[in-house]
């Protein structure tokens, strides 16, 4: 199976990319992480789902305290880095979600 080739722009999606500006980060230019708790079960599940559901294969790594959530993806990695910013004081709201006019859209990211 190929990569998926679109990004739609829904509650979702713009939920995961607010998630990704509290939790996430891209160190290696193709994968995307996502850093929670041990437990935050409900949040990686929600990850998990919302990342399967775009057609990716997310997988889960546990630690001691923490687990990790985790896709490869080079275009989703670069587009959220992008959009969102890197490193905790560069992270900001997509101008796509900001300006967007369904403020539910940008809802949904605060919520994430």
């Amino acid at each position: 199976m190929s990569a998926p080739l679109e990004f739609p722009l829904n509650l979702d999606t713009a939920r995961l990319l607010g998630i990704y500006v509290a939790e996430g980060w891209d160190t290696t230019g193709h994968d995307v992480f996502f850093s929670l708790n041990q437990d935050e079960t409900e949040l990686r599940a929600r990850i998990f789902a919302i990342v399967k559901s775009l057609g990716y294969h997310p997988q889960i790594k546990k630690r001691e305290t923490a687990s990790e959530v985790r896709f490869s993806s080079a275009i989703i990695a670069r587009a959220f880095y992008e959009w969102c910013g890197h490193l905790a004081e560069n992270k900001k709201i997509p101008d796509f979600i900001l300006y967007h006019k369904d403020l539910a859209l940008l809802k949904s990211f605060l919520l994430g």
